[in-house]
């Protein structure tokens, strides 16, 4: 009644100014009327609201109507709707009478001016801030965010002097709520419960490696440890009886599996190992249960990544999608309704962006394409499907170097673009760096004066580029790169010319390191199903493997003797260790247990005698470096960073300089509504 006596309005100023207007009113109408209708459908016969069914509006909508099954099926124009609603409300008898001609000849106005327009297309993408800054009461988010299914609550940790904490956000009113107090057990992803009353959260510590699963109140209260041996965040069955996880082993295999809610009458449902495996940021149930989706990858006719999807009743596996992405895949979501699954997608320069998998079609879509980075296993979806959270990801990382050989030196920053050195740097024989610093959507190849100046682009490349190795002679580079479709081992030329792929096959070949006379690389490869390294003449020829252990970050001593690395070696329960092999006789080699606080990470280094590593450390969220005896003494620890972290670093040829990417990664909390 009132947006007719709007339009029938004498006044000029007090009648509708557009027909945008009108639709603007009719939408809120019709929001009021689906709320209206949807409370009419949830009383029982006598008039009261059913304890059996106590949902709101929007899970009616989802619950099998058949109002919301045909409305799903066929869209309705604005005057349809307004008719059928009219006739189902009583009080729209005088305006069935006196206004319908009205309201469809407006629709019809708003049809004919808007078609082109699509006004019933998606609403734009809407991506707003819980947190600001990376922190909050000025401690370091750490992730593992997840959502409540009524969309109220967000569930995050923070990490202070390495010890992490989980927080509960009412989104309403902005308030904070630990709990679970300040631990060393790294969170490994939230997952909420399906009715909201529960937090289950993957605990890992240097002793706890494989992970563990614990329980606790979503308003606070005693963790309850569910089981062991959980790596995954978790993904409950719709009726919340039971729930899937990746379980890692020590051969490198990951196995999908299946527990009871209480961690009892767990089973394996599928398992993957040597150039297949799982990603271990969590599988996802479907909506009708008889389905888990995982991000799964296989170095088999090419490395890539895709969404798979195992039945529950007898194991056997079917594509989820026919898109194969050449990153990782990361924690994946299957939205109530079964309309798509969210996931985050690890495959540019980009970082993780986020997308949309719809199903059944299984078409892939981005939902994110920004310079931000989005997930990993911090990521929920609100029980309607309408809104995400997770982390976005905003790296900042520069180049730093310093003088051992005068200890008083202070160490100067000698780079200030958006991630220098985060995918590896390295130093030149005449005393210049080597290094890939992030810019836009592409990573490029810089080499620099040692303070930083005249920089000189070698390469652009938005295909995950990573660990730079000069030669010995400083006219070649040698990089790591996903250009060919899998990654493998390249060459350029300092002076930018003669890019050659050096690796070549469906295996991943990574991390490349020069030996002192140039004629050998070492490198890490999957070609043989397991994580081992391998030598090729840096002439071309056959590679041979090295180790029969997973091993990774290779490094040849200065005489040429000897390759460091970490390894995993049988029966280590998990613990990656240093090792030192004889190249001329690997089964010769020797392993030193690493310092406690050691960082798997992706750089070390030899000192020019010879008879140490240089290994970095995380402590309290600060990145530093230690010297660690290959004799097997104590570390002695080279630097005295109070912030900040370090991604990678080198050791000039002379052992005199250091040069360390160090920053951080500002992480905040994010609710994306609107996103499809």
């Amino acid at each position: 009644e009132e947006i007719i006596s709007k339009s029938l309005e004498k006044d000029r100023d007090e009648r509708y100014q557009t027909i945008k207007d009108l639709l603007v009113d009719l939408r809120r109408l019709k929001k009021r009327l689906d709320f209206e209708s949807e409370a009419e459908r949830s009383l029982t016969p006598d008039g009261r609201h059913s304890t059996e069914s106590p949902a709101t509006p929007a899970t009616l909508t989802h619950g099998g109507s058949s109002t919301a099954s045909l409305h799903s099926i066929r869209p309705t124009s604005s005057a349809e709707f307004i008719v059928s609603e009219i006739k189902r409300h009583k009080t729209g008898v005088i305006l069935a009478v006196i206004g319908v001609p009205l309201v469809v000849g407006a629709a019809f106005l708003l049809w004919s001016k808007f078609s082109s327009e699509k006004v019933a297309a998606t609403p734009t993408m809407k991506i707003a801030k819980l947190t600001s800054g990376g922190r909050v009461n000025n401690i370091l988010i750490d992730g593992s965010t997840s959502i409540s299914p009524d969309g109220k609550y967000v569930v995050y940790t923070l990490i202070d002097g390495g010890r992490v904490s989980m927080w509960v956000r009412q989104i309403l009113t902005g308030s904070d709520v630990q709990i679970v107090p300040p631990s060393d057990l790294r969170n490994g992803g939230t997952t909420i419960s399906n009715d909201g009353e529960f937090v289950y959260y993957i605990g890992v510590n240097r002793e706890n490696t494989g992970g563990s699963l614990f329980q606790v109140p979503i308003l606070g209260g005693t963790p309850r440890k569910i089981m062991s041996q959980v790596r995954s965040p978790i993904g409950f069955s719709p009726d919340g009886s039971q729930f899937a996880f990746i379980r890692e082993s020590t051969e490198q295999a990951q196995s999908l599996m299946i527990a009871n809610s209480d961690g009892t009458a767990e089973r394996t449902l599928a398992v993957r190992k040597g150039n297949d495996w799982f990603a271990s940021e969590g599988p996802s149930w479907s909506p009708d249960g008889k389905w888990i989706a995982c991000a799964a990858g296989t170095d088999t006719g090419g490395s890539y990544m895709t969404i798979l999807g195992y039945s529950v009743a007898d194991g056997s596996e079917k594509q989820i999608t026919q898109q194969r992405w050449h990153g990782d895949i990361r924690r994946v979501i299957w939205l109530r309704d079964g309309s798509g699954i969210v996931a985050p997608v690890a495959d540019s320069a980009q970082g993780s962006q986020l997308w949309f998998i719809s199903q059944p079609d299984g078409t892939a879509k981005r939902i994110t394409n920004d310079l931000n980075g989005y997930g990993a296993v911090s990521l929920g979806v609100s029980g309607d499907g309408k809104t995400i959270v997770t982390v976005q990801s905003n790296p900042s990382y520069h180049i730093w170097t310093m003088s051992l050989a005068d200890a008083s030196a202070q160490p100067v920053e000698i780079t200030h673009g958006e991630s220098d050195g985060l995918n590896g740097i390295d130093w030149t024989p005449d005393g210049e760096l080597a290094y890939f610093a992030r810019g836009g959507e592409n990573v490029e190849l810089f080499v620099a004066r040692a303070d930083g100046t005249q920089p000189r682009s070698l390469l652009k490349d938005n295909k995950l580029p990573t660990d730079p190795a000069v030669s010995p002679d400083g006219k070649t580079i040698y990089f790591t790169s996903n250009r060919s479709g899998t990654p493998h081992i390249w060459r350029i030329n300092t002076d930018g010319t003669d890019l050659t792929q050096i690796t070549s096959g469906d295996f991943a070949d990574l991390s490349p390191a020069i030996s002192p006379d140039g004629k050998w690389i070492v490198f890490v490869s999957w070609r043989s199903g397991m994580q081992l390294l391998w030598i090729i003449p840096t002439a071309g020829g056959e590679a041979e493997p090295i180790t029969n252990v997973p091993s990774q970050t290779p490094r040849f001593s200065p005489d040429g003797k000897s390759v460091a690395s970490i390894q995993l070696p049988t029966g280590a329960n998990g613990a990656w260790q240093l090792a030192v092999i004889n190249v001329e006789n690997p089964s010769a080699g020797k392993l030193i247990s690493p310092p406690p606080h050691f960082d798997l990470g992706e750089s070390m280094a030899w000192t020019p005698d010879n008879q140490a590593l240089i290994v970095k450390s995380d402590q309290g969220g600060v990145g530093n470096l230690w010297l660690q005896p290959i004799s097997g003494g104590a570390p002695k620890q080279i630097t005295r960073f109070t912030s900040d972290l370090i991604s990678r670093f080198a050791l000039s040829r002379d052992g005199k300089h250091l040069a360390l990417s160090r920053g951080n990664s500002s992480l905040d909390v994010v609710l994306i509504k609107d996103f499809r």
